[in-house]
Order: structure tokens, then sequence, then C-alpha cells
């Protein structure tokens, strides 16, 4: 397909050579499949691993969700990030930053998390009203 459409021989060797079809021999070959290995041996990246990771993903939701006066809680980005939803007649601004805090901790601690995990505690208001 690539030899087809024009693109360089060296970029046709590289990609033919990533899963070994032929036998690496250029720098950009040996990048590839280092990237390809990188790439799918992050969380989630394989379709067999998803039931893994959704779980993985559940998990660190419900540590969340365990602490007083949280309404809900949504892990982004691979279980990068995860944002905590509080009731703001429950949690101050105070005592929101010290929940990001003992979250993070928690999370820390349970060592089931490779990498960091940022979180960002939610306390939101809003005041409608409606003139006339």
């Amino acid at each position: 397909f690539l030899s087809a459409y024009g693109e360089g021989e060296g970029v046709v060797h590289a990609v033919r050579s990533h899963h070994y079809d032929t036998s690496p021999q250029t720098p950009e070959a040996h990048v590839l499949i280092v990237a390809d290995s990188v790439s799918g041996s992050r969380p989630g990246a394989r379709s067999a691993q998803e039931a893994v990771h959704l779980a993985r993903l559940g998990k660190l939701e419900a540590l969340a969700t365990q602490f007083q006066g949280v309404d809900r809680a949504i892990a982004y980005d691979s279980g990068r990030e995860l944002r905590v939803f509080v009731a703001p007649e429950a949690i101050d601004d105070l005592a929101a930053v010290r929940l990001a805090k003992q979250v993070a901790r928690v999370i820390r601690s349970s060592g089931e998390y490779s990498g960091p995990v940022k979180v960002v505690v939610i306390r939101e208001i809003r005041a409608v009203e409606v003139s006339g």
C-alpha cells in the first residue's frame, strides 16, 4: 500500500519490519518497533486488556466516592486523571483542597496505579435568577 502511493523505501522497510515480517535494517525500523511496543503496553491499548482497564478505572472512581461529600468521580486519560465532584454544601473550598490531597495519598499508598494520577476536585455553585 505504501509503495503503491509513492512512500519512500525507508518508511516501507520500517513498517514491514515493525512486527519482524522482515529483519529491521535501519534506525527508523528500530524506532518504530520500540514505539509500537511502548504504545501497545499502555493501559487500555489492547482490546484483550479492555476489561482490566475498565475495572481499573472503576476502582479508581470507587476509591474517590468513599469520601464524605463526594457526589461522583470520573477517571479520564487512561486513569491518569481523576475528577472528583463534591456537594458544595458539604465541602467548602479548604475542604476541597484537603480532599484532593487525601485522595491522591490513598491512590499513592494503594500501589495499584503506576505513574502519577492527577486528582481534580470540582466544587461548583451556580446562582441563577430570572428578572421580571
